[in-house]
């Protein structure tokens, strides 16, 4: 939730752990020393590592950790998701719930193979101003879950008067990665 923060813990006593927001690699040098818990400002890619006198350190540990912002009043999906993986339907992608990359049967989950994935949010009389939109998505490879190939955010007073106002090419994976929920 906004204004929360952000725990890390490790069992092992005599641990450090080093950790960036940026979703760059931590170390001891250019890592920041975790000792209170982070406040939640804003999403962020953190990720982390665990380091003890005499030992190696841990492998990083990576997780994008969302923060609820403004909630549109209502959502439609556009296009029907896949029959097999439909989710909750529109209130999948409100309801602050995030499915675990590898149990992909789960209600939070929807995919789109057949159709686009085309969403429609409103945000009523007096829309906010939104200065930054967040989009998660599951990458499980050996699943044969593929982050999209390009995002375009439409915005407009209504349906009919909708302009591109960003497109974003996403990275493809060239190789096997660890699965991950971006």
């Amino acid at each position: 939730k906004s204004g929360g923060a952000i725990e890390l813990k490790h069992s092992m006593p005599g641990v450090s752990t080093y950790y960036t927001l940026d979703g760059t690699l931590p170390d001891t040098v250019n890592g920041i020393v975790y000792k209170t818990p982070i406040p939640a400002k804003e999403t962020v890619k953190l990720m982390a590592i665990a380091c003890k006198e005499g030992w190696f350190c841990s492998s990083p540990f990576e997780i994008t950790c969302f923060v609820n912002g403004i909630a549109p009043k209502d959502v439609e999906l556009l296009l029907p998701a896949d029959q097999q993986y439909p989710g909750l339907g529109a209130s999948s992608l409100t309801d602050e719930k995030k499915g675990f990359i590898d149990i992909q049967k789960e209600s939070s989950w929807l995919a789109f193979r057949d159709n686009n994935f085309e969403a429609g949010f409103s945000f009523g009389d007096n829309p906010p101003e939104l200065n930054k939109i967040v989009i998660s998505y599951g990458d499980n490879l050996g699943s044969y879950i593929f982050p999209p190939t390009d995002v375009e955010v439409w915005g407009g007073t209504d349906r009919s008067h909708l302009k591109l106002i960003k497109e974003v090419k996403v990275k493809q994976p060239t190789a096997y990665r660890p699965q991950r929920v971006d």
